[in-house]
């Protein structure tokens, strides 16, 4: 039997031999497994706060809130079909990243579960995101390219068929069979009136964070033009660490020093996006010509723009280097 999976516009077809499979390039297929995107098929941990009007579909103990009624003969989740294929592959304890229908899911497997999962619609918040994690990393995705990753060789398959590959594998092994569908009482008249006594305060609570948060303006417009009138000709990063660099002789000047480090490396032509102080420590965005890119220090990461011959770069200075 011929065993088609499809996630998106991405398939896998597979040719089922007893309890095994092979990858088939081509073919007619016997079963179409088309599987459901994550905004279809929500996966929940918790449904203690789940308005109790909505029907939540129980698999195997994975719980998802669904658009519309499921025919378990032709669909699938993503969820379970990325366990699925996980298992075939043999992989645990480690990060899975795919691309979904509009955005990007990262996904923490532990112990063969799904331990969280987050939906990103921003490449470069994905790129940041990634660069942060410690362990290995399945990568499912091509047109974003990120730096320092551990990651895992794909199996079986190409990138970019993974949740594919795991829906066609339904029909060969599948250990998500126990399906209950969980339904609320419908919602009563009387908890409409709460929902708009609720929503009365949310909104007055929204005005009153606006008024706080256009009061918070006004005080940091007042700060920088203080600090811009004591010291002039200093780029502002942090006003409270800046100011107290200057007045505390102890700090010996921390921030000052190592922002005058950082531009006298700089080209004169460099453009600065992004400041950033923490720990003592000094991180600059910037871009500049690509040939003046071996002349700068400390370089922790670069990457090639598509005006012109351009180059972002974020270069971290920690006093002492």
């Amino acid at each position: 039997m011929l065993i088609r999976g499809i996630y998106l516009d991405t398939s896998v077809v597979l040719r089922k031999i007893k309890n095994s499979f092979e990858i088939v390039e081509k073919g007619k297929e016997d079963v179409t497994i088309r599987v459901l995107a994550v905004k279809d098929a929500i996966l929940i941990k918790d449904t203690s706060s789940i308005d109790p009007t909505l029907s939540i579909l129980d698999i195997s103990g994975y719980k998802f809130l669904t658009k519309k009624p499921i025919d378990f003969d032709t669909e699938d989740i993503w969820a379970l079909a990325l366990l699925r294929a996980l298992d075939t592959m043999g992989y645990d304890n480690l990060y899975v990243v795919f691309k979904d229908v509009y955005a990007y899911v990262l996904c923490r497997i532990e112990n063969k579960d799904i331990a969280y999962y987050e939906v990103i619609f921003d490449k470069d918040e994905l790129i940041d995101k990634l660069n942060t994690l410690e362990g290995d990393i399945l990568y499912d995705i091509e047109d974003i390219k990120a730096t320092n990753l551990r990651a895992l060789p794909m199996l079986y398959i190409k990138k970019g068929q993974l949740i594919a590959f795991g829906g066609a594998l339904k029909k060969v092994k599948d250990r998500f069979n126990q399906i209950q569908r969980i339904s609320f009482q419908k919602l009563k008249k009387e908890f409409v009136s709460i929902g708009i006594f609720v929503l009365g305060i949310l909104i007055s609570y929204l005005v009153f964070l606006l008024s706080v948060h256009y009061q918070v303006k006004i005080v940091k417009e007042k700060e920088k033009h203080i600090f811009e009138k004591a010291f002039p000709n200093t780029p502002i990063v942090d006003i409270k660490e800046q100011t107290e660099a200057y007045i505390i002789p102890k700090d010996s000047f921390k921030l000052s020093k190592l922002l005058l480090k950082a531009y006298k490396n700089l080209p004169p032509d460099a453009k600065v996006y992004e400041l950033f102080y923490k720990d003592n420590a000094l991180s600059v965005k910037s871009e500049i010509s690509s040939y003046e890119l071996s002349s700068l220090e400390n370089v922790v990461s670069s990457r090639n723009l598509s005006e012109g011959n351009k180059q972002e770069v974020v270069q971290k200075w920690i006093l002492g280097r």
